[in-house]
């Protein structure tokens, strides 16, 4: 984490904003608890509302938050990119619909459409994979220079093995595409 990220006033800096400790803090614990989609879907332009009601009037109102959400992403980035980095393996699990499936062929130019949380430990990418359809684990065995360690900051993590945010900005060219035990394997390396 930069000089100053763990309290105070210090913060981390980008050309467009400068996030405060604390909100770098609070957008990780937001983003490894239960606010992981909605951060994901504001990085891709979709609109993230909640319903609010007035006791009063008894009516209630969209209100939207997007712009909330989006800035949480900004302040993860910035930490993100900040880091060193991770050069040993790590897995990511998720499911898939048949076309996104059958999409993955060796050669192929991917990215995580935003955010992506990622692990030390093979077998915890395997149960988060095991969420629907098609089980999918991404296996990235040079590690990522946009990645950083996430376990300190983390409210939710019952991970065995070690938690890493990988930025956005990511792109991994798939090497090769396995199907084992009912998984399928996608070997990806950071380009």
């Amino acid at each position: 984490m930069a000089k100053g990220a763990r309290g105070g006033k210090r913060g981390v800096k980008t050309a467009s904003k400068v996030f405060s400790s604390d909100e770098v803090i609070d957008a990780l614990q937001r983003f490894t608890s239960n606010q992981y989609t909605n951060i994901r879907k504001a990085q891709n332009g979709d609109k993230i509302t909640y319903r609010k009601f007035d006791i009063k009037s008894k009516t209630s109102t969209n209100v939207d938050v997007t712009d909330k959400y989006k800035s949480y992403g900004d302040a993860i980035e910035q930490f993100v990119n900040q880091g060193g980095g991770y050069k040993n393996t790590l897995y990511r699990g998720i499911s898939v619909d048949d076309t996104t499936l059958s999409s993955f062929k060796a050669g192929q130019t991917i990215n995580q459409q935003g955010l992506s949380s990622w692990t030390t430990s093979e077998k915890t990418a395997a149960n988060f994979s095991d969420r629907g359809k098609n089980k999918v684990v991404f296996i990235e065995k040079s590690g990522s220079k946009r990645t950083r360690n996430v376990d300190k900051y983390s409210t939710a993590n019952k991970m065995d093995g070690n938690e890493y945010i990988q930025s956005a900005k990511n792109k991994q060219k798939i090497q090769q595409v396995e199907k084992k035990n009912g998984i399928t394997y996608v070997y990806v390396k950071e380009i």
